[in-house]
């Protein structure tokens, strides 16, 4: 009789140990899985916020894009302004352009700085020389000189 209770205390305990090892084993599937459905479900929700604002966005820029219809149809619709009392007017079709008061500056032709550059650099100036006389960098008057391939 005491084989029959030793067998059965050794079924219990290895059924005990079944258990604790199935539990250690596979408890943290549970925990994984609980993880991982929050995490669904955040997601979820983000995704959700994000389809919101889209469409919220989307409403605002199609009441803007009328708005920007609107404002040119208007634009372009409007009767053309009457010319100022003291210019002759202009036939129809032609747009009025006001002549400038003659100035010194209006007189002296806009030179660029990159022409300038290279109309020195084709005298024969060196770089440095060039730097000094326009008041830029050495680098700026190489890349310039660099770049138009002279």
């Amino acid at each position: 009789m005491v084989d029959y209770y030793l067998f059965a205390s050794f079924i219990f305990a290895l059924a005990i140990a079944a258990v604790l090892v199935v539990r250690f084993a596979f408890g943290g599937v549970k925990r994984r899985m609980r993880e991982l459905s929050e995490r669904e479900a955040a997601l979820m929700k983000l995704y959700r916020d994000i389809e919101k604002l889209s469409s919220a966005f989307r409403s605002e820029a199609e009441e803007l894009l009328d708005a920007l219809r609107e404002t040119e149809e208007r634009l372009y619709s409007a009767p053309p302004a009457a010319p100022p009392p003291d210019c002759e007017a202009p036939l129809p079709g032609q747009m009025h352009i006001a002549e400038p008061a003659a100035s010194p500056a209006a007189e002296t032709p806009y030179v660029s700085r990159r022409d300038e550059v290279l109309r020195l650099a084709g005298e024969g100036l060196a770089t440095d020389d060039i730097a000094r006389e326009l008041s830029i960098t050495q680098n700026e008057v190489a890349l310039i000189i660099g770049i138009s391939g002279k």
